[in-house]
């Protein structure tokens, strides 16, 4: 028995040094010389009040906000236009440069649609919540709705739902409904029981909007040291709380408005957080955002410093230097090549193009830190460079690798084979396409003068917002969600004719909706008051834009005048190509 007892403190022993030293493994790069020492000031804490301030005059120090609706460049200056560009490089994909990762939805979308059909920017931390104000007027003055370490590009459809509710776990057992949109679930708030709307992220984003929500209760807090101007003199809105949902307070519009400025269940936020830690596109957002309003998010860089501001270990003191920080966890310190990816896509050909992978894409080697150096050396498989391509390749997928590296796909479309018998092209662009809105008739003309041919676009939406230039393979836009395009009118303002000849006898036209979700429209062509081709269509993944068109018969050649009517637009329509063939 003496034996046993001696046996068993023994080992009693050696277990609880076994788990001290385990308490104390992680020994990880020094702090103060990550992030270029970002964090040298902060060395360790008492407790949650202690490490709250420590942490906040490090990210207010040289903290400026920028706007939402102007877009600020990296050397200060602020440029007219909505501020799209900063959610286009903080949430820019790993492997396509041409895109962007969205909250709410496992689909990147093209960085350059950004609106309010294709992806939005979303306020994590609502900013009705955060300052009693609907987020179209908290948004004007530049302040803590223009946060973006708060604003990720998210799934239009979700982002609305989101709209101004808490982020928490639905609870199936309460008897709502649970609902999904894109990959998020949600319940709406049932008034007769005084259960609030609730909405869950995936798991790729909980942690994310979890780290989002708890910098604004940091940087916009009710601590007596919070500030209320930034450093250049911008109002701030503060008095913020992410508060417990066992604390039964309300986190409301209403509330905000009353003075109560919080956001809810923080057990599922610091649940989130523990779970899912931060990603190589969570460290790019708050990289790229330091550069634009100097700053960054400390829960992104230590994960569980979440634990000590909102978490079990409030009381408790610390070191930063005994917790896992971002540069580790991510291993940006080795330059090892981590993907490949790439830019400045072709995407739409016609039948009878070749497809040139020196002219038609960027390659990149993207390191672990995210530098990336362009290459010409890589391999392509899904189809073989220098082919000449049919419509039998619309919709196939091409694989861009080197080496071990993580590989990048990407789909082509190709177009059918009547546009090379085309004789006149015209395409709509930003430059050409000129808005004349009546309000009177309450429609929106578009004069485009497509070469040397005038085009008129009628159509009942109050705005036709015209794409980059670098988009050409797709137009302009037409319609939104806020408001829908219904019809839409395309026609020449005189009969067409084309070097010298005055016969048509074929016309087309490139068409798809903006949203899979409301997909169906009906196209119809007339030439010379005649109708020559009706087509009911439905939106195709496979290609941005849709062939619609008819070759005539020698007895329907004719001259005249090109009407073409799209209808039953839910949402809005993108218009591509116009063309026709003509003969003497």
């Amino acid at each position: 028995m003496k034996f046993a007892k001696i046996f068993l403190l023994a080992t009693l022993s050696l277990t609880l040094v076994s788990c001290a030293k385990e308490k104390e493994e992680y020994e990880g790069t020094d702090p103060s010389t990550i992030l270029n020492g970002y964090y040298k000031d902060l060395e360790s804490w008492d407790n949650y009040i202690d490490l709250r301030q420590k942490l906040y005059k490090i990210i207010y120090k040289d903290f400026v906000a920028i706007p939402y609706t102007e877009t600020p460049l990296e050397d200060g200056t602020i440029v007219s236009g909505t501020n799209w560009d900063t959610n286009r490089n903080a949430d820019q994909s790993i492997y396509n440069y041409d895109k962007v990762h969205l909250l709410y939805n496992d689909n990147e979308a093209d960085k350059y649609l950004g609106n309010s059909t294709d992806w939005q920017r979303e306020h994590c931390f609502p900013a009705s919540l955060m300052t009693g104000e609907s987020t179209g007027d908290a948004v004007k003055t530049i302040g803590t709705a223009t946060d973006f370490h708060n604003l990720y590009a998210s799934f239009s459809t979700a982002n609305g739902i989101h709209s101004n509710n808490c982020y928490g776990y639905v609870d199936p057992s309460n008897d709502i409904p649970v609902k999904t949109t894109g990959n998020a679930k949600y319940q709406e708030e049932d008034r007769t029981r005084s259960i609030n709307a609730i909405f869950e992220p995936a798991d790729i984003d909980k942690g994310r909007v979890a780290r989002a929500v708890f910098y604004i209760g940091l940087m916009y807090g009710s601590d007596k040291w919070v500030n209320t101007k930034d450093n250049a003199g911008h109002t701030l809105s503060t008095g913020i709380e992410v508060v417990k949902r066992s604390s039964k307070i309300n986190c409301t519009l209403q509330s905000a408005a009353q003075g109560v400025k919080c956001h809810s269940n923080s057990e599922d936020l610091v649940d989130w957080a523990r779970k899912f830690w931060p990603d190589r596109l969570e460290y790019q957002h708050t990289t790229y955002v330091q550069k634009m309003q100097h700053n960054r998010n400390p829960f992104v860089d230590f994960p569980e410093l979440v634990e000590y501001v909102y978490g079990d270990k409030q009381m408790e003191s610390g070191e930063l230097s005994k917790l896992h920080n971002i540069y580790d966890i991510l291993d940006l310190g080795n330059n090892k090549v981590n993907n490949i990816a790439i830019k400045n896509v072709r995407h739409s050909y016609d039948a009878g193009d070749v497809y040139d992978s020196t002219k038609d894409i960027e390659v990149y080697e993207v390191k672990n830190d995210l530098r990336s150096d362009r290459i010409d050396d890589y391999t392509i498989k899904g189809i073989n460079d220098g082919s000449v391509l049919t419509n039998a390749a619309n919709g196939k997928y091409i694989t861009v690798s080197k080496g071990d590296a993580k590989s990048v796909n990407y789909p082509i479309y190709v177009a059918s084979n009547a546009w090379k018998q085309v004789d006149y092209v015209g395409l709509p662009t930003s430059e050409l396409v000129k808005q004349k809105y009546s309000k009177e008739t309450e429609s929106a003309v578009d004069i485009a003068e497509l070469n040397g041919v005038t085009w008129s676009f009628t159509s009942s939406a109050h705005s036709t917002s015209t794409l980059e230039e670098r988009r050409k393979d797709i137009g302009v836009t037409i319609g939104s969600s806020s408001s829908p395009c219904d019809t839409l009118i395309i026609e020449t303002s005189s009969d067409m004719a084309y070097d010298e000849k005055s016969v048509v006898n074929g016309v087309f036209i490139e068409a798809n909706t903006i949203s899979k979700w409301n997909g169906s429209f009906h196209v119809q062509i007339e030439l010379a008051g005649d109708v020559i081709y009706e087509y009911d269509a439905s939106y195709n993944s496979y290609s941005p834009l849709q062939s619609f068109g008819v070759s005539l018969s020698n007895l329907n050649k004719r001259a005249g005048k090109i009407r073409i009517t799209i209808s039953n637009i839910q949402v809005g329509i993108n218009i591509g190509r116009l063309g026709a063939s003509f003969a003497e």
